[in-house]
């Protein structure tokens, strides 16, 4: 789930990729599994300007954590993944698309850390499994949000 929460200062847009008044708001990322479940979000400030730039601040590193246990066929196993989540390198750019406007945003994204597998043995647990894992760009640039989906989600007109 991503998503876009903005305000808008007075003005309306014009038909090019500027907007007709600066922009304020925050961009929030979130990262959801279901093996092992966990829910984290990545959250930043953003601006986008009546010059067209687009400036994000630099979102924090945030852990993430899960366990969770699953009958899979005649197997009980066990799962243990413990991580950062750490977003950089974020671009963005304002643009029409059909008469509409949406942020571009470019980014690297790297969930790092590591992943424990066990399988339940007789009468007790057993790891057979333990390394670390790096995953890049889980979803791949570009991201598009809705600007006027934005504004509607905090009631501004």
């Amino acid at each position: 789930m991503l998503q876009l929460q903005c305000a808008k200062s007075d003005g309306d847009d014009e038909d090019d990729d500027k907007p007709d008044a600066d922009y304020t708001g925050t961009l929030v990322l979130t990262y959801a599994r279901d093996f092992p479940d966990f829910y984290k979000t990545v959250s930043m400030d953003v601006n986008v300007y009546k010059s067209g730039d687009v400036l994000f601040s630099s979102p924090s590193q945030v852990p993430c954590h899960g366990v969770e246990e699953k009958q899979i066929a005649d197997a009980k196993v066990k799962i243990d993944e413990t991580g950062t989540i750490t977003v950089t390198s974020l671009s963005g750019t304002r643009k029409k698309i059909d008469g509409d406007a949406y942020l571009e945003v470019y980014s690297n994204t790297l969930i790092d850390g590591t992943s424990q597998v066990w399988t339940w043995v007789d009468n007790g647990w057993y790891q057979v499994f333990n390394q670390p894992f790096t995953l890049e760009n889980p979803v791949e640039p570009p991201m598009l949000f809705s600007v006027t989906d934005a504004n509607n989600v905090n009631n501004i007109q």
